[in-house]
């Protein structure tokens, strides 16, 4: 249902991860947002990404982790307009 856009970046001076995925929906249109911001980072420390020395997570539990994420972006709720695998709660 979802079809965002989805970058995937590794800074080369932090070697932190950066996974963003954002939607551009349609305004008033409850079914499809009129803009969805999902984000995940590595290495934050201070509230600043890249300033950890060290990921809590291995970039293959990063990555497990955004896949998780993203599969469970659902409504809770049926909304006029939603498909059947996009409610959570009937």
């Amino acid at each position: 249902m979802w079809e965002g856009e989805e970058v995937l970046s590794r800074s080369t001076q932090d070697q932190a991860l950066r996974f963003e995925w954002q939607l551009v929906g349609q305004s008033g249109n409850v079914a499809l947002p009129a803009h969805l911001d999902i984000s995940l980072m590595t290495r934050v420390e201070n509230n600043r990404v890249g300033d950890a020395r060290t990921s809590a997570i291995s970039e293959e539990q990063a990555v497990e982790l955004w896949d998780r994420l993203l599969e469970g972006v659902k409504f809770r709720v049926a909304v006029p307009g939603a498909t059947a695998a996009s409610v959570a709660l009937a």
